[in-house]
């Protein structure tokens, strides 16, 4: 005999027939919950393992983050040293014009500064009026030649 049926035949005899009818609706009820709870606690345990797959996964992507974070730590310094490796060679870059400008600068210069110009005017000057001889020729005065140099150095 099962625990059940003893207890019905132990109602039975000594309880009214009402107690016994509330009695057993309430084992049944106890059934039906006991039956509830040990399902409840198979869900519980299924959400403990769920929640542990969930924590074990949020770590690792704290992991990730972490990685991440120091990957962008690394990709800003790489930007840094690339911009200042930029503005270095373009200081360089700069350097070299100015000193091509300035040999530019110095060879036009020290053309121009070794360049002579001379000036040569040659003029001719006549002096005097025209002269009437004796027999009526004009005799012009004979034009006497100037010749005019000028140098100059320009520095």
């Amino acid at each position: 005999m099962t625990q059940e049926q003893e207890f019905q035949e132990v109602i039975k005899k000594n309880l009214p027939q009402q107690v016994g009818d509330v009695l057993k609706a309430r084992l049944s009820q106890a059934d039906k919950d006991s039956v509830e709870v040990e399902r409840l606690n198979n869900l519980l345990l299924q959400y403990t393992v769920d929640k542990s797959k969930l924590e074990e996964r949020i770590e690792n992507y704290k992991q990730f983050d972490k990685r991440n974070e120091a990957l962008d730590g690394r990709e800003k310094e790489i930007e840094a040293k690339e911009k200042a490796f930029e503005i270095e060679a373009l200081k360089y870059q700069l350097s070299a014009e100015k000193d091509k400008t300035e040999f530019s600068k110095n060879i036009a210069l020290g053309l121009v500064r070794n360049t002579e110009y001379r000036k040569t005017i040659f003029d001719s000057e006549i002096s005097g009026q025209p002269v009437v001889d004796g027999q009526g020729h004009t005799h012009y005065p004979v034009p006497s030649s100037k010749l005019y140099e000028e140098s100059q150095k320009v520095e």
